[in-house]
């Protein structure tokens, strides 16, 4: 056994695989459990982040899929050239000489 302490750490546990790993103390400092109050302010920090991140990639998802809608309509809708060529019928009679009259289809 003291044969594997005068290899690194890091070496003897590649070598024999085991639970009981020998840390020197000036290398790895243990930390003592943290403060419970703090732990509720790191997971909020944490939650409230993914939250954003979350929402602003709904916002552009939703973006995204409202300029598909419209791209679609423009595509599959007709465009302002096919409605130009349109045909349409007015009835001249109830319309008075000299009066500007503005038709939409």
């Amino acid at each position: 056994m003291g044969m594997i302490l005068d290899v690194p750490t890091t070496v003897a546990a590649v070598k024999n695989p085991t639970s009981k790993i020998v840390y020197d103390e000036y290398n790895h400092k243990r930390f003592p459990p943290g403060d419970p109050s703090k732990r509720a302010f790191a997971y909020f920090v944490l939650f409230g982040g993914m939250f954003v991140l979350s929402m602003s990639a709904s916002r552009d998802i939703l973006a995204l899929a409202s300029f598909e809608v419209n791209l679609s309509s423009i595509v599959l809708g007709s465009t302002g050239d096919i409605l130009a060529l349109a045909s349409l019928e007015v009835n001249l009679s109830s319309i008075e000489l000299g009066s500007t009259v503005t038709v939409k289809w």
